[in-house]
């Protein structure tokens, strides 16, 4: 696993709205789609695959986001490097041996953005398709979808806390468009 450094490492609040960069230890794409796959999933992770598009599951240590019917993103804010090696070489080592998925180690490909506050949607709408009123139901939601013409992954945490996952080469315009639509907001 690489040592990176983030292209934002700023915070900024404004009213009702606080933007952060955070770099969540790890995070693992995983691919698969049969019942022995998403058993072994379980097994090894002690959490169940959300299999319901746009949810997530979460325990203390990790959250699982869906991406596709067989495409899941694994990260996780509270596990060390040496933890993280193991459920990844756990993963990939079982999974392999099935024959049946892909384990892909994407912590340096994206960077997460985090927002809080009342003014998410306000800030979101101003430049993002997305239906927004998928997030005032429930909270775990996920959707792939797009910001100021860049490609993200929002994840709902609760209904004010939402982390935004960006590819690392347009962290930082992202970052600088969501700060400066925030202070105008």
């Amino acid at each position: 696993m690489h040592k990176f450094k983030s292209s934002i490492n700023e915070s900024k609040n404004f009213s009702k709205l606080s933007i952060k960069d955070i770099e969540p230890k790890f995070k693992i794409n995983l691919r698969g789609k049969n019942r022995e796959f998403l058993k072994k999933v379980g097994q090894l992770l002690s959490i169940i695959l959300p299999y319901e598009p746009n949810t997530s599951a979460s325990n203390q240590e990790i959250s699982i986001l869906w991406l596709g019917p067989d495409e899941w993103l694994i990260y996780s804010n509270q596990i060390d490097l040496k933890k993280f090696n193991t459920i990844g070489e756990s993963l990939y080592t079982e999974l392999y041996q099935l024959n049946k998925g892909a384990v892909t180690y994407v912590s340096d490909q994206y960077t997460c953005i985090n927002i809080k506050g009342d003014k998410f949607y306000d800030l979101i709408s101003k430049n993002c398709p997305l239906d927004l009123s998928i997030f005032e139901k429930n909270t775990g939601n996920v959707c792939q979808t797009i910001i100021n013409g860049i490609d993200v992954i929002i994840h709902q945490i609760d209904s004010t806390e939402f982390n935004i996952f960006i590819r690392r080469s347009f962290a930082k315009h992202l970052y600088l468009w969501l700060c400066n639509t925030a202070s105008r907001l």
